[in-house]
């Protein structure tokens, strides 16, 4: 007998969910996935097993459970509740509850205990198979996660993507987490650092490690490295395949940080199109206790959501507290790029970003700043994020290859400053000691940062692609091996 395969369900999977829900007596779920969180059993074509999981709030429904009849007593009903437990625990639930006609005896033996249906939080007790769906008649049971062990089945720990070429799964407690990584050659991990100690072990390939004041770290098959928390350090793959195992010391708050649900994607794109529109329309963010005021979720959740965005480089935050630093295009702290509009503007981190903030913003404004970053100070009158004709003859310095800006981005945005002439960017890089990196025309960098930022105040926003990103810099005529980008999956 073929053993079946547990796998997240598909849209083509609706039809045969709903015959074997029908099948066991349940509602059936229509044309279309719900908004649960569903698991099938899968033996050769056919679907002979299905679960689902509604997350509501820090409570779940457990629901819809059915096995084919042919398949009963196979332990397929074991194996989906398995998975669903550590669909939950990823998800960070603290309790599942359920209602059940006749299999209060075998939830039992998952821990799941009779209830009153009463006690059920608001957001369960409102749910349609608990408020008319389910009979009165029909078992309440509930189970606390919190404390409780957690197995992780095969295939129940999806890998997600991390840079370019490189995907992780995690495992975290309150106290401490276990990721797993699987990097292509050649990828690297650009400068960062972490709020805890890591420990990495390198099971297959090679992984160097980049920290200042002392020559790579280079990390063989066996070969481990223990990384302080707040210690800046890059990691590039070796030529082949690498995995590698990473613990961690995790802190209460930051537990759920690295394994993000599809809630918690909805909850950072709505934190990220606040923060940008908050910027357009006010010249700041407000303090983080407004923000999650405004959108309706506690300061903890909104400060998860902002490590998220960090990790992923939606934004950049402040050493010292998950506060917004740069929300590219914009800065709130000060810097050498000023856009003004009247008495009011903007903070810009460089040139790139600023003529980004101009077309953001729509309208007449003035983008200042200084030559080189020294004394002479340059005003360039922008109009919806072009550069009016007229304006002062400049071209703009890209200090390096934008693959390399989130090394460290800060000196890559200090460094993109505009010139005369491309013979003054030989001399100043001369003068300072700084490598020389390409020139760009002003109407063609604004160009680039029109294409670039003129969508980061969308609701969907979201970050370009490598591919995309790639294509958005051969279509502005940026082309050559400056401007490669890896040709990998994920975002850039």
């Amino acid at each position: 007998m073929t053993v079946p395969v547990l796998r997240p369900a598909l849209p083509r999977d609706c039809a045969a969910i709903d015959a074997l829900l029908r099948g066991a007596g349940l509602r059936s779920e229509g044309e279309q996935l719900p908004t649960a969180v569903f698991v099938v059993a899968q033996a050769g074509t056919s679907i002979v097993g299905a679960i689902a999981l509604e997350a509501r709030g820090d409570a779940g429904l457990l629901r819809s459970l059915a096995v084919d009849p042919g398949w009963r007593g196979s332990g397929i009903g074991d194996r989906l509740v398995a998975h669903l437990l550590a669909i939950a625990a990823q998800q960070h639930l603290a309790k599942l509850w359920l209602l059940t006609t006749t299999a209060a005896a075998f939830f039992a033996r998952w821990g799941f205990a009779v209830a009153r249906r009463d006690e059920a939080p608001v957001a369960i007790a409102t749910h349609p198979q608990f408020a008319a769906e389910c009979p009165a008649s029909a078992t309440c049971m509930a189970r606390s996660l919190a404390g409780a062990v957690r197995a992780y089945p095969s295939g129940s720990l999806p890998l997600r993507p991390d840079v370019a070429g490189a995907t992780y799964l995690a495992v975290a407690t309150d106290h401490c987490e276990l990721t797993w990584y699987e990097v292509e050659p050649g990828v690297r991990f650009p400068r960062h650092d972490h709020e805890v100690d890591q420990i990495t072990l390198v099971l297959d390939g090679e992984l160097v490690f980049e920290v200042d004041g002392r020559p790579p770290i280079r990390l063989g098959s066996g070969e481990v490295v223990a990384v302080p928390a707040g210690v800046p350090h890059a990691v590039v793959a070796g030529a082949t395949c690498v995995r590698a195992v990473d613990a961690w010391s995790r802190s209460p708050q930051s537990a759920r940080d690295l394994a993000p649900t599809r809630a918690d994607a909805a909850v950072d794109m709505a934190v990220h199109h606040a923060l940008v529109r908050g910027l357009i329309d006010a010249g700041r963010v407000p303090p983080n206790r407004d923000l999650a005021a405004r959108l309706g979720i506690a300061v903890p959740e909104l400060e998860r959501a902002l490590r998220r965005l960090a990790r992923s480089h939606s934004l950049v935050l402040y050493p010292h507290a998950p506060e917004p630093w740069l929300v590219h295009p914009f800065s709130t702290s000060p810097t050498h790029t000023w856009i003004a509009r009247g008495d009011d503007g903007w903070w810009a981190p460089c040139l790139w970003c600023g003529l980004g903030v101009a077309t953001l913003v729509g309208g007449d404004v003035v983008v200042h700043t200084r030559l080189g970053g020294e004394a002479t100070a340059v005003a360039i009158p922008v109009a919806d994020g072009r550069p009016r004709a007229g304006g002062p003859a400049l071209c703009a310095h890209f200090p390096a290859p934008p693959r390399t800006a989130w090394d460290n981005v800060h000196h890559f945005c200090a460094r993109l400053l505009p010139f005369r002439t491309a013979d003054e960017v030989d001399s100043w890089c001369a003068r300072h000691g700084l490598p020389r990196g390409e020139v760009l025309a002003l109407d063609q960098l604004a160009d680039l940062a029109r294409r670039w930022y003129g969508g980061h105040a969308r609701p969907d926003w979201r970050k370009w692609t490598v591919d995309e990103a790639a294509a958005i810099f051969r279509d502005c005529g940026l082309t050559g091996g400056f401007w490669r980008l890896e040709t990998r999956d994920g975002a850039f």
